[in-house]
């Protein structure tokens, strides 16, 4: 690349950007050594913030900025072009918002490594799974199974808590929280307490995978990710659940970096991309701010991001969708809008192939775990974790 470079240039960017800072977007653990940082899992990663350099003892290999990292260290396995290898550092530097200041500021926002408040959580999740069932009319077997596999806790307070888990090592690096009692008075606006601990790794997102994660969906609350999965477990196989907590395009970008690193890992990559946000202007918005962006895989495969948002004559969520299938019995509800964008207006047939993940109902009030299902040893076996 030639070496004048305008100052704002994307290349620029890119390399001045704070190694450390990557890291935390990218879920690289690190340990602080005094002056320099090493990686948890990669012991032999050093790291020194004061020359903004780095270097792997293991591979005799190291360098100075964001640029050098990304390429040797981020990218290492991987054997690009020189087109592409260009192509895949920028767009892993678009998705973590390097492009965008403010979003770099966010990340050195936390003053305090996040500890997961185990003193306060209970070891029964008996009010967390009565609100659940009754309220919001999730399968109690499919609560058990996400207590089970460490994906919600219960705290003292009686809330639920969605535990963030790191997608390499498996480490709590935050919680939602949602609260099971009913109050309009002190919360006006859902009538249930909402929030997430303090100190909450930046950036990260509540997930649940179910086999390998080659399709992604993303929905604004961990309630609405549950639901949808319940609504057709048989068609939705090796797939991986995001929750944002909100609308946040460059999350999703983020945990579509870091799904596609670990699918290289076993020789796959990302397979299609759906956005199950709510039914409403802002979630509209969403998905054409998300439309602005291109994912390539790591097999240089370009995946098109589609809408998955529930039919807005049942409600604006998936949750909404869920309670009336479960209230009614009413299979025929179950016509989504997982399409092109530009035709989400059309009320999809129940025999379109578009829509074929939504056509069939959950028809039984019983979960059944599949052999779909992994377990978190089945998933470690995968490769699904930062070796």
């Amino acid at each position: 690349m030639s070496e004048q470079k305008e100052a704002n240039s994307w290349y620029e960017k890119i390399y001045q950007a704070d190694i450390v800072e990557l890291c935390n977007a990218l879920g690289i653990e690190l340990r602080n050594e005094g002056r320099t940082f090493r990686g948890v899992d990669h012991d032999s990663l050093i790291i020194t913030p004061s020359k903004n350099a780095w270097y792997q003892n293991s591979r005799q290999i190291g360098g100075v900025g964001g640029w050098s990292f990304i390429k040797n260290y981020v990218l290492a396995e991987q054997n690009f072009d020189k087109a592409t290898l260009y192509a895949k550092i920028k767009e892993i530097a678009n998705n973590i918002g390097i492009f965008d200041k403010n979003n770099v500021t966010i990340i050195t926002e936390q003053k305090q490594p996040y500890v997961y408040p185990q003193d306060k959580i209970v070891d029964s999740i008996s009010q967390a799974k009565n609100y659940l069932v009754s309220q919001r009319k999730i399968n109690p077997k499919l609560v058990d199974w996400l207590h089970k596999h460490n994906y919600l806790d219960q705290d003292q307070d009686n809330n639920i808590v969605f535990k963030r888990l790191n997608p390499f090592t498996g480490k709590i690096i935050g919680a939602s929280k949602q609260g099971t009692y009913v109050d309009y008075e002190k919360y006006p606006k859902r009538g249930t307490f909402k929030g997430i601990d303090s100190n909450s790794a930046p950036r990260s997102s509540w997930y649940f995978d179910i086999g390998q994660p080659e399709n992604v969906r993303f929905f604004e609350a961990p309630i609405d990710a549950i639901s949808y999965y319940q609504l057709a477990p048989d068609k939705l196989n090796n797939t991986r659940f995001i929750a944002l907590d909100g609308l946040k395009p460059h999350v999703a970008n983020l945990y579509l970096t870091i799904t596609d690193t670990q699918l290289a890992k076993t020789g796959k990559g990302i397979k299609s991309i759906a956005l199950g946000v709510d039914n409403d202007e802002a979630g509209d918005n969403f998905i054409k701010k998300m439309k602005e962006y291109s994912f390539t895989n790591n097999q240089g495969e370009q995946i098109p991001i589609t809408a998955a948002q529930p039919n807005k004559k049942y409600g604006k969520d998936w949750n909404d969708q869920l309670k009336k299938i479960v209230e009614k019995e009413d299979s025929s509800l179950l016509e989504s809008k997982e399409d092109d964008f530009t035709n989400k207006e059309k009320s999809p047939k129940k025999d379109d192939k578009k829509n074929d993940e939504k056509t069939t109902a959950f028809k039984s009030k019983t979960f059944s775990r599949t052999n779909t299902i992994a377990t978190t040893q089945e998933l470690e076996e995968d490769g699904l974790e930062l070796e």
